[in-house]
């Protein structure tokens, strides 16, 4: 019996090793294959749903809107809009000024003269935009041409230049930023760097948090300021964003959380980012499945056996981490990836209990019902591994009567006492019961070529009679043993019954 257990306790413990293993194999692949990395940006987005926030309110859109564009009635602007524009917002004490508008080509001298002489009266203050363009190689030449559309030589004069330049996602999103750009060896900050004045490294990334709402970003009618119509609140201290919003002029991307929004507000959502420090690193897949991984290992080791723990144990794992990734979020911190644990983990509760449930099924087929013991076909599992070893047979004398003096739901606790007594003889070997009045087991190998000692030794403990409740009953058993084969030990036990049998 105690061997049946420990078989059991083997199996239960290979069934989680095996279970483990491949778990883990599954969740390296998923990371491996690029799986994980696209469900853990649909997890990320259900996750920026539980922090939504607000702006800061430090950062104002100046929107050339729909209605802009009609009241003023012609397009492109005369560039005295814009000067009048930031000579205004000068005027209600605009702390900082930031244009997403093109100013790389002429319009005419006039017009140009107005806007760089509102510039030199700002003393340099302004923030216009360069971008980066990668032109078609000539015909014979290697490579891309890359170039800098840079605002008219008077109008750089008398301002700050920043990189408007943004890299969309494959699906439109525009998920990282860059904190500058550098075209041709010449680095410049991007716009969002220089209107949260958070400015690092050129080239570096950094994740636009997706949980901003661009809602809460103030906006301002571009015919609203030059029409006087904009209060002194509602611009002085602010740093002011100038930039198209109207449909018609296109420059418009999808976003995670809130649908297709203007350009100025995805880099205003950036500038937000820096603003309110809500960088965050990203702790890649491959920390959190180790965590989870040596997690899973170290409860697999102290948890008693059994699928509902096993899969308990399992869903605490998970939650906890999840728990604290979920607090990371809401304080900004190093963002934890899920998905890869979440495959880890229901792959290895769903193959535990696969796996499990097949060796149950299996022990099933093998084990006694009556008795619990394993069984004739246990037996001849273990015989095909070892079909040298010698079968000792134990033929139970008058087992029709115990059946008869002894009700039906005490009958295997007879029975068990009887396989307890055999394993005495047994030594460290397995019990089986064969057939209703027949058990058998392997001779231990110091005793095999004693056997009649052997025996004799059970015969002393069987002498005693067994105790059930209230009843003594004596009990005789018979024995027989044969050399790799269980029918020959079975006959043998037969041939020793008294010979009234």
């Amino acid at each position: 019996m105690r061997l049946a257990n420990a078989s059991v306790t083997m199996q239960g413990n290979a069934a989680r090793a095996i279970a483990f293993v491949i778990a883990l194999f599954i969740a390296s692949f998923a990371i491996l294959s690029g799986l994980s990395s696209n469900a853990e940006e649909t997890l990320r987005d259900n996750r920026d749903q539980l922090r939504i926030s607000e702006a800061s309110g430090e950062i104002v859109v100046l929107e050339i809107d729909g209605r802009s564009i009609q009241a003023l009635d012609q397009w492109p602007w005369p560039r005295r809009f814009y000067a009048d524009a930031i000579l205004e917002l000068d005027r209600l004490g605009a702390e900082q000024i930031a244009f997403d508008v093109d100013f790389s080509s002429r319009s005419s001298p006039e017009q140009d003269a107005l806007f760089a002489s509102a510039l030199k009266k700002l003393g340099g203050s302004v923030v216009l935009p360069t971008f980066r363009q990668e032109n078609r190689a000539k015909e014979g030449e290697d490579g891309e041409n890359v170039t800098e559309a840079l605002p008219l030589p008077e109008f750089r004069e008398h301002a700050f230049l920043s990189a408007v330049n943004v890299l969309p996602n494959a699906d439109g999103r525009i998920e990282f930023y860059p904190y500058g750009v550098s075209t041709n060896d010449v680095p410049r900050p991007s716009i969002a760097s220089m209107v949260a004045e958070e400015h690092g490294r050129i080239d570096q990334y950094f994740r636009v948090d997706q949980a901003i709402d661009p809602d809460t970003i103030a906006r301002i009618s571009f015919v609203d300021l030059l029409e006087g119509k904009v209060a002194r609140e509602q611009v002085f201290g602010k740093r002011i964003m100038v930039g198209a919003t109207a449909i018609e002029l296109g420059d418009r991307y999808p976003t995670a959380l809130f649908g297709v929004r203007p350009g100025v507000v995805i880099q205003a959502q950036a500038a937000e980012t820096l603003l309110q420090n809500r960088m965050r690193s990203d702790s890649g897949p491959w920390l959190p499945l180790t965590i989870a991984a040596m997690a899973l290992a170290v409860m697999l080791r102290t948890l008693s056996r059994g699928r509902s723990r096993v899969a308990f144990g399992a869903v605490v794992i998970g939650a906890t981490i999840a728990g604290i990734a979920l607090a990371f979020d809401q304080f900004a911190l190093p963002y934890i990836q899920l998905f890869p644990i979440m495959i880890l983990l229901g792959a290895f509760v769903g193959l535990h209990r696969l796996i499990t449930s097949a060796l149950n099924l299996r022990r099933a087929r093998r084990t006694d019902g009556a008795s619990g013991l394993p069984n004739r076909r246990a037996l001849e599992v273990e015989l095909a591994d070892q079909p040298n070893r010698a079968i000792a047979v134990a033929r139970i004398d008058d087992f029709e009567q115990i059946e008869a003096i002894v009700s039906g739901s005490d009958l295997p606790r007879i029975e068990r006492k009887i396989a307890k007594r055999l394993s005495s003889l047994a030594a460290s070997e397995q019990v089986y019961r064969l057939d209703r009045a027949m058990f058998a087991w392997f001779v231990p190998k110091d005793h095999a070529d004693a056997l009649e000692e052997h025996f004799a030794s059970v015969q002393s403990s069987f002498a005693a009679p067994f105790d059930l409740d209230e009843k003594r009953l004596k009990i005789k058993a018979f024995f027989g043993s044969s050399q790799g084969s269980i029918a020959d030990a079975v006959t043998a036990a037969e041939y020793a019954l008294p010979a009234r049998h």
